[in-house]
């Protein structure tokens, strides 16, 4: 059993991306675990919880496996490691590896005329 579970956090944070779960949640491939459909549908935190009970209050199945298919799209990009290789970093990004691509940061080097030769520096950003 890993420590945390991707249905559990999805359904605790509907408005974050799997970045904001990792970033934020600190969720990670070693740590996260994703059951089968089958498991979570024996689960009472899942047959209790409101986003798929009925206007009776009866268990939807249908809107938990709309919910779990979508949610194992998102586990698939997650844990795809072909993810790292599109993402793109900020040139400042503190979580980026030495061979993550840089977004451009549209900074560039270029020669400006100092007549006065008094400073050398910077001399604008973007």
């Amino acid at each position: 059993m890993a420590k945390n579970d991707w249905i559990v956090a999805s359904l605790n944070n509907p408005n974050f991306t799997p970045e904001d779960m990792e970033d934020v949640l600190g969720l990670s491939v070693d740590n996260t675990q994703m059951l089968s459909m089958d498991d979570y549908e024996r689960s009472p935190y899942i047959k209790n919880h409101e986003a798929f009970k009925n206007e009776d209050g009866s268990f939807n199945r249908g809107k938990f496996v709309e919910f779990y298919n979508d949610k194992l799209n998102s586990w698939d990009k997650f844990t795809d490691d072909e993810k790292l290789d599109s993402f793109e970093y900020s040139l400042f990004h503190t979580r980026a590896k030495a061979d993550s691509r840089i977004r451009n940061p549209y900074f560039k080097f270029e020669t400006v005329l100092n007549p006065d030769r008094t400073t050398i520096g910077i001399v604008g950003w973007n």
